[in-house]
């Protein structure tokens, strides 16, 4: 899996899982959960995909880090740790901060698949706590079109490729 660029990150992993001992969030991390999921997913079954979708992780003092994913017909490919947006070209990027992509991985450790709190449809419908953003309405349509095959991929964030549940800081909220 390439990456694209290497760049110095602006938020430092943090291990809360690991997949095949990856830390995350990191470009390995994400090579793993793409090899994880071309493993336990049948691509065929959530039929054809055309995306180019970037991550995008914000820390409390503002500091971001991006990593990007490649649906291309029935393959998922990794992009590896993002230097820049604009260089991987994606169709939209998904941001919000650390602490809720945390949870939402941590919730599919737990569970095998995300619960109907954390799934990415009730994590982005209302733009919080993750946003969806593109520079083209048609090409964010991609991401609500692919939505399960997105789902999918996160999922196989469940323990297939060795993840584990480290407790990490929750939300709290009315």
């Amino acid at each position: 899996m390439s990456r694209i660029s290497a760049g110095e990150p602006a938020i430092r992993a943090r291990p809360i899982m690991s997949l095949e001992g990856a830390p995350f969030p990191s470009g390995e991390w994400f090579d793993a959960l793409v090899a994880s999921a071309c493993q336990s997913i049948e691509q065929e079954r959530l039929g054809f995909s055309e995306l180019r979708l970037a991550f995008q992780m914000t820390d409390e003092g503002g500091g971001a880090r991006a990593f990007g994913v490649v649906f291309e017909g029935y393959d998922i490919s990794s992009a590896g740790e993002l230097s820049e947006l604009s260089s991987f070209d994606p169709d939209a990027v998904v941001t919000g901060d650390l602490s809720a992509w945390r949870e939402m991985f941590d919730n599919i450790v737990a569970h095998g698949r995300a619960d109907g709190a954390h799934t990415f449809n009730a994590l982005t419908i209302a733009d919080a706590p993750l946003a969806i953003t593109a520079a083209d309405p048609l090409r964010r349509d991609r991401v609500f079109r692919f939505a399960e095959t997105i789902q999918q991929l996160l999922d196989a964030a469940s323990g297939t490729g060795g993840a584990a549940p480290v407790a990490a800081p929750r939300r709290t909220g009315a």
